[in-house]
């Protein structure tokens, strides 16, 4: 019996021991369990957040150039989290470094635009106003911010109309209002104003511009009394004009009648003189002396002389009163057909310099011009083998003609006495010659808007110059005619 308890109690203390080493060994798993959670919660998720909450709020309180320290070796999601944020914070300094420049540049504008900028609430309440006012208000910004700023409108009227477009329109653009500044002064103001609305459409707000024109409605006053003015001359010179015109009409009407007297009642005895001394010559030719047949042939040359210096004087007259016709002219074809006319002797060759233009023209009056200026060279001409040339210059907005020759030449004193009306150079009973051909040439060449002149040296030749401008025609291909 005493071996069984002996037994017994041997069992039982080795059941205790292993009871308390099985204690004991939950008690250290318990304890390391705890021991790992707190590490991993305090050491690898506590102090990760720690620092991002810390730095959050640093960035958060103006510090834009904070960075939360990242450890090393560090890439769980928490050092992920902490890169991603440094990132996103270098981001977010650089645009707030722009940001703030931006800031700085729109106040600098702000306070320093010439227009003044105003916010005021729909009761007309100022919310803020640009310091610019003061320029034109002597008011300052603190003096006007929470005023109406419809008290300072001299014009209730004005006012109430302003508001009524801008509730309806939602916009008003250069609305002129009087202004009243500190001292009671009356400015003129033109205001830009648009309606604020928020998101669901309910206006909040009026934002505008506001600008002095004193200045500009001084202008349009003066402006005004100028064109006033303007009008009364206007209407004044055109009185004139009116009577301008009818002594014009009134002198037309007498050259007329001048032309007709001259063309029937001038003309009929010339032709009767001219028929009267053919008879005589022919009839008693034989009763004359050499010096009473002499006079006989000065007699007829003198008639003829008349008959050629009335006819002058009517082709003259017409130059700007007989309408004329335009057409589409080839001056190299009208110059050929003048030249053919005037049939030169063969000692005389007349030689297109380059191709002539097609002008835009009345065929009669460019004959003319042309023809006066070949038959001129071609009567005076003093040499054995005479060159006349004819040529032609493209300028910008005008074509330059030139007729040149190897004559005689022409003195300088007399370059401007041979353009005015029955002058001649050589006496006309060695040259028959009217003194009307380079008068009726510059009438014409003036009544195109041109101008003609010359260029010449006694014994080397002359070369006469006329501009026309242009119609619109084109040059064309530069070529050489030559007639002989």
């Amino acid at each position: 019996t005493f071996k069984i308890f002996q037994d017994a109690a041997y069992r039982a203390n080795r059941l205790q021991k292993k009871i308390v080493t099985v204690f004991v060994g939950c008690a250290i798993f318990l304890i390391s369990e705890i021991f790992f959670t707190y590490y991993l919660i305090i050491k690898k998720i506590a102090a990760p957040m720690k620092d991002l909450v810390n730095g959050t709020t640093i960035f958060g309180n103006g510090d834009l150039n904070y960075r939360i320290p990242l450890k090393k070796n560090s890439r769980d999601e928490f050092g992920h989290l902490i890169e991603q944020f440094n990132l996103m914070a270098v981001k977010l300094s650089q645009s707030g470094a722009s940001l703030m420049e931006n800031v700085i540049k729109y106040r600098q504008i702000y306070e320093n635009i010439q227009d003044v900028y105003y916010e005021a609430s729909l009761n007309g309440q100022i919310l803020e106003i640009s310091p610019s006012i003061q320029d034109i208000s002597q008011y300052t910004r603190q003096d006007l911010i929470g005023k109406s700023l419809y008290d300072i409108y001299a014009n209730p009227g004005e006012r109430d109309k302003l508001i009524q477009n801008i509730m309806e329109n939602g916009k008003v653009r250069d609305f002129e209002i009087i202004m009243m500044d500190k001292d009671g002064s009356q400015v003129a103001c033109s205001i830009v104003s648009a309606l604020v609305k928020d998101e669901m459409g309910k206006p909040i707000k009026i934002v505008g511009s506001m600008r002095d024109i004193t200045q500009r409605k001084q202008i349009e006053k003066e402006l005004n009394n100028h064109r006033d003015h303007l009008e009364e001359m206007v209407e004044e010179r055109t009185e004139e004009l009116q009577k301008v015109n009818k002594a014009y009409m009134d002198a037309n009407k007498e050259l007329k009648e001048f032309a007709y007297i001259v063309s029937h009642d001038l003309k009929a005895p010339l032709r009767a003189i001219s028929q009267l001394t053919h008879w005589i010559s022919e009839d008693y030719s034989h009763a004359f002396d050499d010096d009473g047949k002499l006079q006989m042939e000065l007699i007829i040359k003198r008639v003829r002389r008349m008959d050629g210096l009335i006819d002058g004087i009517l082709r003259y007259s017409r130059v700007g009163r007989i309408r004329e016709k335009e057409e589409r002219l080839d001056l190299n074809l009208l110059v050929s057909e003048v030249i053919g006319t005037i049939a030169p002797p063969k000692n005389i060759r007349v030689i297109f310099e380059n191709k002539l233009p097609v002008v835009l023209r009345d065929s009669i009056r460019m004959e003319q011009v042309f023809q006066n200026l070949i038959e001129n060279a071609v009567k005076y001409m003093d040499k054995d083998e005479g060159i006349i040339k004819v040529g032609c210059e493209s300028k910008e907005m005008l074509w330059e003609f030139n007729v040149s020759d190897n004559g005689p030449g022409i003195d300088k004193k007399y370059h401007d006495k041979i353009f005015q009306i029955f002058q001649t150079l050589a006496p006309r009973d060695e040259h028959e010659s009217t003194g009307i051909g380079l008068t009726l040439v510059k009438k014409i060449i003036e009544l195109y808007g041109g101008s003609i002149w010359i260029e010449s040296e006694p014994g080397v030749g002359t070369r006469f110059y006329f501009s026309l401008p242009k119609k619109g025609e084109k040059n064309e291909t530069l070529k050489t005619y030559t007639f002989s």
